[in-house]
């Protein structure tokens, strides 16, 4: 059974000096001070709300709506046998979208998540609006996805991911670029 490919990477490498990583893990005074203001924690009991702001406060600089990005490893998407690449035109869109989607754009540029693609692909964006009323920025890639060669890893066996849980009674969802969540 194949369980995946590897290829020699030919791209740059980059060096990280202990003095440049201790520099990123640095948070602020104020950061450790204001972990989340905005984050609903009303159905929290109140037993463990003090736990939760003293973790808010632990990880207070993932909050800070910078994603970053890591550079040691450049994608590469595998076609398979005699497939050709894609590249649909875009999605009919108002001008509202249109400038919708070119702010999304420009705010992840201006973060340094996205970068202009030299991919042979291309797939349309989709817009994909969220309960709170914002949109939640996607790509289609069901045409790439149909002729990419797969990788093969076995499926996780659902019941060892519930047992993996243990005792846990609080899941959260947290939106670490936007620092708003909501808790359950």
């Amino acid at each position: 059974m194949t369980v995946g490919y590897i290829d020699p990477y030919e791209g740059p490498t980059y060096e990280v000096s202990p003095d440049e990583l201790q520099e990123h893990g640095r948070t602020s005074k104020e950061e450790k001070e204001s972990p989340l203001a905005g984050v609903d924690v009303s159905s929290v009991p109140e037993e463990w709300s003090a736990a939760l702001w003293a973790l808010f406060k632990k990880h207070a600089s993932l909050w800070g709506g910078n994603l970053g990005l890591i550079r040691g490893v450049e994608h590469r998407i595998r076609l398979k046998h005699g497939a050709v690449s894609v590249r649909p035109h875009p999605y009919k869109a108002g001008p509202l979208a249109r400038e919708r989607e070119k702010a999304e754009v420009e705010r992840m540029r201006s973060m340094g998540v996205i970068e202009p693609s030299t991919g042979e692909s291309a797939s349309p964006v989709v817009m994909v609006p969220k309960p709170d009323g914002s949109v939640r920025f996607c790509i289609d890639d069901r045409n790439v996805n149909l002729k990419t060669a797969k990788d093969t890893y076995p499926s996780p066996r659902m019941d060892e991911c519930k047992d993996s849980l243990c005792d846990a009674r609080v899941f959260s969802i947290l939106d670490a670029a936007r620092a708003t969540g909501r808790h359950q």
